[in-house]
């Protein structure tokens, strides 16, 4: 980190950074979506591409000719996710641990990935930003400003929002639902919103998932909860099933 704070103060590093329109260190480590060994963490299966067995050349091609947009692997996984909230750069950078996270940060964060269409990311820090500063008008403004992004359309609905806010710890938000309704499919619907939208730098609270798990006492919900989050600590289906990748 602080080899990366003097190079970024050098002119010839502000000038094209100023060109990117990336005015702060924190706006720069924004775009970190992977710390460093997370990956290692992951023990992902499967055949390694290497110089003499270079198999993303072929895959790589393959996937660019077919166009259409994946949503990166987020490894939430307690092991991955204890590894990322070390070793991320931006929590390093910040002197980020337990507390609320400072709203000049949560906006400096949220305007560099909502205006890269980034809409994961961007629907996480808004709602770290909601959880955080109950009230706050300008968590309120950067919403409405996102919700004018028509690259950002599904992800930013009021119930994402809410459900990640409630990963956050606020008791109001993670309540069980009332017995006329599902419970099995609104803690799936959590535990998807749990794998689909971490953030290393900004991680949910995991009691959070449990204790909602906890909380269903049907007869279904003991297989509902072992499956859910034995998906949650698997590498492979969380790659599979999230970024829309075809196993075969």
């Amino acid at each position: 980190v602080e080899r990366i704070r003097a190079r970024f103060a050098q002119p010839d590093f502000q000038r094209g950074f100023a060109r990117a329109g990336i005015t702060s260190v924190e706006a720069l480590l924004a775009h970190e979506v992977l710390p460093l060994d997370v990956l290692q963490a992951a023990e992902l299966p499967g055949p390694i591409h290497t110089l003499r067995h270079p198999l993303l050349s072929d895959s790589a091609a393959r996937a660019f000719f077919v166009g259409e947009p994946v949503e990166m692997p987020r490894f939430a996984s307690a092991a991955c996710a204890a590894i990322g909230a070390r070793n991320s750069l931006l929590r390093r950078q910040s002197g980020l641990a337990d507390g609320p996270v400072p709203e000049a940060l949560l906006t400096t964060l949220a305007h560099e990935t909502c205006r890269k269409a980034r809409p994961i990311e961007c629907t996480t820090i808004l709602a770290r930003g909601l959880a955080d500063h109950p009230g706050s008008e300008q968590a309120e403004l950067l919403l409405q400003d996102a919700r004018t992004r028509k690259e950002l359309p599904d992800p930013l609905s009021p119930a994402d929002l809410r459900r990640l806010e409630g990963l956050y710890g606020n008791p109001a938000e993670h309540a069980s639902p009332p017995e006329s309704q599902d419970p099995v499919s609104e803690d799936n619907n959590l535990t998807d919103g749990f794998m689909r939208f971490f953030h290393h730098a900004l991680p949910f609270d995991r009691r959070v998932l449990e204790r909602a798990w906890d909380r269903c006492i049907r007869a279904e919900c003991r297989t509902a909860r072992s499956r859910a989050l034995r998906s949650l600590e698997d590498a492979q289906g969380t790659v599979w099933e999230h970024a829309g990748i075809d196993a075969r």
